[in-house]
């Protein structure tokens, strides 16, 4: 039985991300090459599977994002709603956050 290594993905999410960056969304361009059929791309917390997401400058984020992925990270599932169509995923990740004091505080 052989051991076998399976890189640990480690997602740096950008301070400007937006929500459907961060969740995922529709793949317009793949949609209406495939006859209409919503094509779901994938955001930053499916990349985050099994490995890190890492946020900077957490205390900057909108409080929106914010909830949303502790809501991920609690669940260990992301589900996201576009168009009548609904996407769920894996989403089993270690969140690390930081912060600059003197930029802001982080909400309760």
């Amino acid at each position: 039985n052989q051991n076998r290594s399976i890189p640990t993905p480690f997602v740096d999410l950008p301070l400007g991300a937006t929500e459907d960056r961060v969740l995922g969304s529709i793949d317009f361009s793949s949609t209406l090459k495939n006859g209409g059929k919503p094509i779901f791309s994938p955001g930053l917390l499916a990349s985050a599977n099994r490995g890190i997401l890492y946020i900077d400058e957490v205390n900057l984020l909108s409080a929106h994002l914010v909830d949303v992925i502790l809501d991920a990270a609690a669940m260990g599932v992301n589900t996201v709603q576009r168009e009548g169509m609904t996407k769920v995923h894996p989403a089993k990740f270690m969140l690390i956050g930081t912060m600059n004091p003197e930029e802001g505080e982080l909400r309760p």
